[in-house]
């Protein structure tokens, strides 16, 4: 089942949210044409020889590094036309 949440529609659920759980007035739909959202993306390095060459399996591909993983703070702007798309597998 694929539950797709429009932008007003979550801005309308957070002001709620800060209503009833901070007590705090505020209206996130009104006047924001664009939000920000922050996010972490995992960054992985492929593996490496001790002299710098990429290791590559059977088909010539990369083998990545899952162990030396970073994460990177990431921003993307999120407009008035953007949802977000949840998909869910089973509803009890």
């Amino acid at each position: 089942m694929k539950l797709e949440l429009a932008q007003w529609e979550v801005m309308f659920a957070l002001t709620n949210y800060i209503k009833e759980e901070y007590g705090m007035e505020c209206d996130l739909t009104d006047g924001i044409d664009e939000a920000s959202i922050q996010y972490q993306e995992q960054i992985v390095p492929p593996k490496k020889y001790k002299n710098g060459r990429l290791i590559k399996n059977e088909h010539g591909y990369p083998v990545l590094d899952y162990k030396n993983a970073t994460y990177e703070d990431r921003i993307i702007s999120w407009g008035e036309t953007d949802s977000i798309a949840v998909y869910l597998t089973s509803i009890p």
